[in-house]
């Protein structure tokens, strides 16, 4: 298959004018990547910073206050970087963002990249989650930086070493650590979903925590609140959950009328689902008009209903439990109506959707089938009204095209049975939890400059997963000839629809598990691939 030209203006949806064009036109350009960082920031918490553009030469780019402030003369260096343009743009901007939300400019003092000293700690902070914002903004990351400090100094004709930085060799030394230690983080990031997408939810759960110590983003607490409150769901009884909740990723045991498992552990299922709760409720303190969240907080509610009326309720768990319904239905309107507001039709028609569910659950058949019916933007609506008229979902249908036969998918060369016999000794370990349960995520040796390769080993290598990831600059394809730049019919035109998806902060997985292959995607548009091996 032919890959598109032009791949970096399709994964990042803009591209770096040069020297050559117009102020206004490259302070646009410049303004919509700073917003696509703020917002991936999802921070509500403190006003979002202004952007302001200035052809003065002072410090490349600083965060003045609650400005961040980039100058022409910083932006032109950025693209003469040619394919890593942006990435070094976005790791500018993204640097200066961090300084903002970190409040290391609180009270209008200012810290920039070559003038106006900020502390080390602050610096090395800055450096290391502003790559990782900048990752889930959806840009390409590179070991840019240092080469943008060195061109920077160059442009502005500024000696090595200025009073109150380091040398510039020392700079230039720390933001490569720097970029390692952020490499880190987007690979546990990376795990964390790979986790989810497989149905792994509590072990994906463990991962989020330890991102939420790093980086606590409203995207990163509903996430994280998403995979323990489906971390729950298996611990119900097969009979107590017939609808399907907006939250649940995989519906092909629902579709397939297979039954949940024979494990029930109602004190553990509530403990996931408080805590699922607790971190949509911290994603709302940081963004009080987060739809996602609020939704989520319906669905978590409803289940916490459910699951006291599990079993033979007394009469004080009947009370709560309709004290929790009615918290959900509540938490479903706000939801509904923010949606709407904000112009999110899918949210806002899950909020109906859950409204349904509530309905029924309270014996308001004609509502639930009035809210189901006002909610074709939802996926999970004619699911649900099957169940509400039928007694159970409609019959599973199978989007795949390839039948039973399964082209073998390779990496580099390399099938995965072929790079898990032959993994070497761990680059690096990285300790995600302990305790009764811990974690160890070992980044092993690639078998490809472009490629990636992971073991995730969990309750003391009892269960491990292997994934081998193409990265940016990949040049192979798939078995059926996909490469990066694909957009999504290309993927479904010849793998047919996947089994299910998964959103991410910033993107979408697609799961084939036939293929043992998972696509990421961001804006729609294939930016890298994964073949994975589970015990």
């Amino acid at each position: 298959m032919k890959r598109p030209a032009l791949l970096l203006l399709l994964l990042t949806g803009c591209l770096l004018l040069g020297a050559e064009g117009s102020a206004v036109e490259k302070e646009a350009i410049a303004r919509t990547i700073f917003e696509r960082l703020v917002a991936a920031r999802g921070d509500a918490s403190k006003p979002a910073p202004y952007f302001a553009f200035t052809s003065s030469k002072r410090s490349g780019a600083r965060c003045e206050g609650n400005q961040v402030i980039l100058e022409e003369a910083a932006y032109d260096v950025c693209t003469s970087f040619g394919p890593d343009a942006e990435a070094a743009l976005a790791g500018m901007l993204a640097h200066e963002i961090v300084h903002y939300y970190a409040g290391h400019t609180d009270g209008g003092t200012a810290i920039g990249l070559v003038g106006d000293a900020g502390a080390a700690q602050q610096e090395t902070e800055a450096d290391y989650l502003g790559g990782f914002l900048a990752y889930l903004a959806g840009f390409p990351v590179a070991n840019v930086m240092p080469r943008v400090l060195e061109a920077v100094y160059t442009a502005y004709d500024l000696p090595d070493a200025l009073a109150g930085y380091p040398t510039l060799s020392e700079r230039m030394a720390l933001s490569e650590r720097t970029f390692r230690e952020t490499q880190q983080l987007i690979t546990v990031f990376d795990m964390a979903n790979v986790l989810t997408a497989l149905d792994r939810h509590a072990e994906a759960a463990l991962y989020f925590d330890y991102l939420l110590q790093i980086f606590p983003s409203r995207e990163m607490y509903n996430n994280a609140g998403l995979v323990y409150a489906r971390a729950a769901l298996p611990l119900f009884q097969p009979a107590t959950l017939t609808y399907v909740y907006p939250l649940e990723l995989d519906l092909r045991s629902r579709l397939s009328g297979q039954t949940r498992g024979p494990v029930v552990d109602s004190l553990t299922r509530s403990f996931y689902l408080q805590t699922a709760g607790e971190h949509f409720e911290r994603a709302r303190l940081l963004d009080h008009d987060y739809a996602p969240a609020l939704l989520n907080l319906a669905s978590v509610h409803a289940l916490l209903s459910a699951s006291l009326l599990a079993g033979n309720p007394d009469s004080l768990s009947r009370e709560v439990a309709g004290d929790r319904r009615m918290e959900a239905t509540l938490r479903a309107r706000e939801a509904d109506r923010l949606a709407i507001r904000h112009g999110q039709g899918v949210t806002a028609a899950n909020a109906r959707v859950m409204l349904g569910i509530l309905a029924s659950l309270n014996d308001e058949r004609d509502a639930a089938e009035r809210h189901f019916s006002g909610a074709a933007e939802s996926s999970l609506a004619v699911v649900n009204l099957s169940v509400l008229r039928n007694g159970k979902p409609p019959a599973a249908t199978s989007g795949s095209r390839s039948g039973d036969f399964v082209m073998e998918e390779r990496i580099a060369g390399r099938s995965i049975a072929d790079l898990r016999m032959e993994a070497g000794t761990p680059h690096q370990e990285i300790q995600v939890s302990r305790g009764s349960f811990p974690i160890r995520l070992a980044i092993l040796p690639p078998p490809d400059e472009h490629t990636s390769l992971l073991r995730h080993s969990a309750n003391d290598g009892a269960q491990t997963l292997v994934v081998a990831a193409t990265q940016f600059g990949y040049d192979g394809t798939t078995a059926l000839e996909i490469a990066a730049g694909a957009d999504r019919s290309a993927i479904v035109a010849e793998y047919g629809s996947p089994a299910y998806s998964l959103l991410t902060v910033g993107g979408e997985l697609l799961v084939y598990p036939e293929s043992r292959l998972i696509f990421s995607l961001r804006d729609g548009v294939l930016t890298y691939w994964m073949v994975y091996s589970e015990d």
